[in-house]
């Protein structure tokens, strides 16, 4: 078999090549606008994911610093009130010494006074009774 072909002017070749190449500059040109805008609209959605992120780390972050900030008052409360328990203690074994020691000046101060009236008896006892010589 043999095959003929019909012959082309060259002209038309090249009209068609050109054709097809704007038609194909013109495709691409599309598929790139295309591309773009999905990817403008990608990287808009991953820039609002990271602003979403980035607000609940905000967020946690705040919620952190209040337990923190809640956890060191309480803390400071806790202290404050050791510190007035034991300064109470203190007190209190103050208060306790001195009511021992009045206690023990007043016990000290009976034997002293009993004391004296021993002695002052004894003394009476001797001038009214001398001893013999």
């Amino acid at each position: 078999m043999k095959c003929f072909s019909t012959p082309i002017s060259v002209g038309s070749v090249q009209r068609k090549h050109a054709s097809d190449s704007a038609r194909l500059g013109e495709e691409l040109e599309v598929r790139l606008d295309n591309t773009r805008g999905s990817l403008e609209a990608q990287t808009e959605h991953e820039l609002l994911k990271l602003d979403h992120t980035k607000r609940i780390l905000q967020l946690k972050l705040e919620k952190e610093s209040e337990i923190l900030e809640l956890r060191l008052h309480n803390e400071r409360e806790r202290s404050r009130v050791a510190a007035r328990y034991e300064e109470e203690l203190h007190n209190i074994a103050v208060q306790k010494l001195h009511a021992a020691r009045s206690h023990q000046d007043a016990v000290n101060q009976v034997l002293l006074e009993k004391a004296q009236l021993e002695r002052e008896l004894a003394l009476r006892l001797l001038e009214q009774h001398p001893p013999r010589q």
